[in-house]
């Protein structure tokens, strides 16, 4: 009697010992999808950085050009007509942002300026832009 005990206890014991292939395999599949969510939710965070950063330099550069613009006199010649000039991050030529110069007289009101400040770039998503108006 104590040896049929033994041997059924031995068996059980045997059969719990190791995982089946379908346990396996949900295992491996749930973690596959947990790992495809965490480098989806990196890839994501990254491009917030990335815009982020771009939308700093951006207006870092649109404000520079705006204290540039209002230590002009008012005789200046840059006040005359629109234009546009292209800086890297930094404010030197030739970079990656597009600062794009619209001025307007006697808006919003009579003896007025209008200065829109636009700058654009490009990221992987597509186009930006940020405007920064200033009335003079």
């Amino acid at each position: 009697m104590n040896r049929r005990r033994m041997a059924t206890k031995t068996k059980a014991t045997k059969a719990t010992k190791a995982f089946t292939l379908i346990e396996v395999l949900m295992a491996a599949s749930i973690f596959a999808v947990g790992f495809s969510a965490s480098v989806s939710a990196v890839a994501t965070y990254m491009g917030v950085i990335e815009h982020d950063r771009h939308l700093g330099d951006a207006w870092r550069l649109l404000q520079g050009q705006a204290a540039h613009l209002r230590a002009l006199p008012d005789s200046a010649a840059e006040w005359n007509g629109n234009g546009a000039v292209t800086l890297d991050a930094f404010g030197a030529a030739g970079g990656k942002f597009l600062i794009d110069r619209t001025f307007q007289r006697d808006v919003p009101v009579v003896g007025a300026r209008t200065i829109t400040l636009t700058a654009t770039w490009s990221e992987r998503v597509g186009s930006r832009s940020t405007t920064l108006v200033i009335h003079r």
